[in-house]
C-alpha cells in the first residue's frame, strides 16, 4: 500500500499599480495580500502487487485567487465582451475527493529493441447500387495481428468489420 501526505503554503501578493475603474473611469491601484495551506491525503493498492491493478482513494484541498486579469482589466476582451476589474473577489478552496480503479496495460510507447515489423491482410469492397447509394465492406486486420503504430503505447484494434453507405446527391 502507497500512502501520499503532502502540504502546500501559497502566499500571493498582488500590487497592481495603476488600471482603469469600472466605476468612476478614473485611474486606480489595488494591493492585497493572501495566505493559505492546503493539505492532500491519498492512498493506493495494488491488488496483484504488479501494479497492473491498482485501487485508489484521496482527498485534497486547493486554493486559487483571482489572477491579473480577473483584478484589474477593463475593456473588450477577444469575445467582444467587456471586462471589468473585479477588486471584490473572494479567492476560491476546494475540496476534492476521488476514489478509482486503475487498469495498467502494456503502455511502453517504444519497446527496447524498436518497434516491432508487421504485416496487415485488409480487404475492401465496394457496389454501385444506385447511381446515388454507394454500400461498402471493409475486412481490416484478417488475421487479427497484434501491433502498434510507431510509438503509440498501445495495440491498434484487432479483426475488425467495418459496413458503409455513401449517398451522393
Amino acid at each position: 500500500m502507497n500512502l501520499s501526505l503532502s502540504t502546500r503554503y501559497s502566499s500571493i501578493d498582488v500590487d497592481i499599480g495603476c488600471f482603469e475603474d469600472p466605476d468612476t473611469y478614473q485611474a486606480a491601484s489595488f494591493k492585497d495580500n493572501w495566505d493559505n495551506v492546503s493539505s492532500a491525503i491519498s492512498a493506493s493498492y495494488s491488488l496483484f502487487g504488479d501494479q497492473s491493478n491498482t485501487v485508489f482513494a484521496g482527498v485534497s484541498q486547493s486554493f486559487r485567487v483571482a489572477n491579473i486579469a480577473d483584478l484589474s482589466r477593463f475593456g473588450r476582451s477577444r469575445t467582444n465582451e467587456t471586462e471589468v476589474a473585479a477588486t471584490d473577489l473572494s479567492p476560491e478552496a476546494f475540496l476534492t475527493y476521488e476514489t478509482g480503479y486503475q487498469f495498467k496495460g502494456d503502455t511502453q510507447r517504444i519497446t527496447t529493441g524498436g518497434t516491432p515489423s508487421y504485416q496487415l491482410v485488409n480487404i475492401h469492397s465496394g457496389w454501385q447500387a444506385t447511381k446515388y447509394l454507394l454500400l461498402t465492406l471493409q475486412l481490416n486486420n484478417v488475421f487479427d495481428e497484434a501491433y502498434r503504430s510507431y510509438g503509440s503505447g498501445f495495440n491498434e484494434s484487432g479483426r475488425n468489420l467495418i459496413l458503409g453507405s455513401t449517398l451522393h446527391f
